[in-house]
């Protein structure tokens, strides 16, 4: 039982449940008493879960109808439901994904997201005359479940970042954005209280001291306070296991961020701010740079106007090279073995491509052309092939590929779609992989020439994250979460005995390129771990000077 909301005159609260095994809305007395079952079919299956957290609803003024979004992972639109009469009316037509409907005190404006392909925006539906405007937002995409202040002049809403979920609210005369909440937090659902002075939401820390471990020596040293994680994989190292490299998001006291890229040594643990960057802003993406054969040197985003593009800079962040012109949004960048390529996603118009820098040429080149969304790139030692994670959609489900450098022939390698899958590479032929899915995880090694995959690990426990496996392949390393806190564990394939490596509250560890040394965010324990926070948005709402 999910997202329960009251009616407009609090006698009654509608709620989303899969509790008889599909997603339904259901409607109880606020005095307490049966509840009643108010959709006559499932509303939004998906592949691998019901559907609930899709199903986001708005109460109409009146408190006669509710508006909801009903359909698939590709297709989906807003209905009506009359609470007493049952009737059900469909009120958009519409391609993509419509959804997470907010209905406005007028009793006619229905804010909601529209997501075409992978670009998502709000719009609004008039409900008498049906007509649909596009909302301005400062930046570009949307969030979701939005809610209108009581005024209708601002909504705010929820989006995912690159790091976490952010709180936002957004002018709906002008489309100019604040985030709401500390640096350094999570946040999530927000509403307003009646007067549109306050926004309340959850917020939980997610920030801690970066931490290098020395495997040899069992020691631990802090390396930066309050850091936060951005991406899955947020770091990198280079090939010689010296420095390690990250992306860092600081904020003045003014608010303004510094987004910019640093390198450490590991002999003196000195932080190095390097230079500027520009990332995509996006939780799920691989957020490292990448580093040359060339000792020293790395590739890296940097911003060029509105354009993202690629560089090349040294540790001390002396000598600069703009790579790359082609004013393309661009992520995920990767170095060959041999330094001689860099690999990338471009993204154009929603859909992702894999491109390749050649440093000989001087040329960026198109490797792949099946669009859809791809992350989590790696190139074979011998730079022949690319591994990487890809799905066609959203709200899609993630399978393995690989392709080939020089033929641009894309090979799938894993037998089934998940939640989530991240990859790297044992040899020429083979590739380990990691899967997520709603029922379990598991690790698994891809064979190119056969063709095949063969299990190295799996579990039930959805706490269990694999993060490593061994040189000698021997032993999986992997992440045990909690809500109290989180252990480095490891498994011994042969004899299944698990013994803790590090138990310090790891988060993302990435290890250097011979396991030696590990670096991971430990993150800071805060009670509640979780709790409601009140902004006060009358210095927004009600300056005729913007903050």
């Amino acid at each position: 039982d999910v997202l329960p909301r009251f009616s407009p005159d609090t006698k009654h609260i509608a709620f989303v449940s899969d509790r008889n095994g599909e997603c339904h809305l259901w409607i109880v007395p606020v005095e307490g008493g049966r509840a009643r079952l108010l959709t006559q079919q499932s509303i939004n299956p998906r592949q691998g879960g019901s559907g609930v957290w899709d199903s986001r609803f708005s109460w109409s003024p009146d408190g006669r109808r509710i508006v909801f979004s009903h359909g698939s992972n590709e297709l989906s639109n807003l209905y009506t439901l009359d609470v007493e009469s049952g009737e059900l009316v469909q009120v958009t037509n519409l391609p993509g994904r419509n959804r997470f409907p907010d209905w406005g005190s007028d009793g006619q404006t229905i804010l909601y997201v529209r997501q075409l392909k992978n670009i998502a925006e709000y719009w609004t539906l008039n409900i008498e005359t049906r007509v649909e405007t596009k909302v301005q937002v400062e930046f570009d995409g949307a969030g979701s479940y939005a809610e209108w202040s009581p005024n209708m002049k601002w909504f705010v809403f929820q989006r995912m970042t690159a790091s976490g979920f952010s709180t936002y609210i957004t002018s709906y005369e002008n489309g100019k954005t604040y985030r709401l909440g500390p640096q350094g937090y999570m946040s999530w659902g927000p509403t307003w209280d009646n007067s549109g002075d306050t926004v309340m939401f959850h917020s939980m820390r997610f920030s801690g001291p970066m931490i290098l471990h020395d495997g040899e020596s069992g020691t631990s040293e802090p390396i930066l306070k309050g850091f936060y994680p951005i991406g899955r994989k947020w770091a990198s190292w280079s090939p010689d296991g010296r420095y390690f490299a990250f992306y860092r998001i600081a904020y003045a006291e003014s608010g303004r961020a510094d987004t910019a890229l640093y390198v450490v040594s590991v002999s003196d643990k000195q932080v190095r701010r390097v230079d500027s960057t520009k990332i995509r802003d996006d939780n799920f993406k691989s957020q490292s740079p990448g580093w040359m054969s060339t000792h020293g040197r790395l590739v890296s985003l940097c911003g060029i106007g509105e354009d993202s593009e690629i560089c090349s800079v040294d540790t001390s962040g002396s000598h600069r090279v703009i790579l790359t012109e082609s004013k393309f949004e661009k992520s995920e960048l990767v170095s060959s073995p041999d330094g001689e390529v860099v690999a990338f996603v471009v993204s154009i118009e929603g859909d992702e491509d894999i491109w390749l820098y050649d440093f000989a040429s001087e040329e960026e080149l198109q490797l792949t052309f099946t669009g859809g969304i791809k992350a989590h790139l790696a190139f074979s030692p011998d730079g022949a092939n690319i591994s990487y994670s890809a799905k066609q959609t959203e709200a899609g489900l993630w399978k393995l590929f690989s392709v080939s450098v020089d033929l641009a022939t894309e090979t799938p390698c894993s037998s089934v779609e998940a939640d989530y899958t991240r990859s790297s590479w044992l040899d020429e032929d083979r590739i380990y992989y990691e899967v997520e899915s709603d029922t379990s995880r598991y690790a698994e090694i891809y064979s190119l020439s056969e063709g095949r995959s063969t299990l190295v690990y799996s579990t039930d426990d959805k706490d269990f994250h694999c993060t490593q496996l061994s040189k000698d392949e021997s032993e999986l390393f992997y992440v045990k979460h909690s809500w109290i806190g989180s252990e480095l564990k490891s498994v011994d394939l042969p004899t299944g005995v698990v013994s803790t490596f590090i138990k310090d509250d790891v988060a993302r560890p990435v290890f250097s390129p011979d396991n030696s040394h590990i670096v991971y965010v430990r993150m800071e324990k805060s009670w509640p771990i979780s709790s409601i926070w009140a902004a006060d948005v009358r210095g927004i709402t009600q300056s005729a000077k913007y903050p």
